[in-house]
């Protein structure tokens, strides 16, 4: 689906492209029609990245036999989940100091 999606949407933009449709409808819609929720270009990225990250991981974790330990070895991967969690943990800190200011 998500194939068709892009594919659809950057060969024939003029088409009416149905699996926009219904994803906006789920995604990006609220019930009056009018536009909230997630954005579609973060959405699809999520589904393309995403199976490559499992394919990935699943890799990784062949090679090491399972261990988990090669996630958080090196210093550039200790980088990348502490960004990830500044990244995570950033909206709810923010929202909390507008609430009390």
């Amino acid at each position: 689906m998500t194939a068709r999606l892009i594919g659809l949407t950057v060969l024939r933009p003029e088409q009416a492209n149905r699996a926009a449709e219904v994803l906006e409808g789920k995604f990006y819609r609220d019930n009056t029609g009018g536009k909230q929720g997630v954005p579609m270009a973060p959405l699809i990225l999520g589904f393309v990245l995403g199976d490559l990250m499992e394919q990935n991981l699943r890799r990784a974790l062949l090679i090491t036999h399972g261990e988990l330990g090669i996630l958080f070895e090196s210093d550039i991967s200790k980088g990348l989940w502490l960004a990830a969690v500044v990244v995570a943990l950033a909206p709810l800190v923010v929202g909390r100091l507008r609430a009390c200011v």
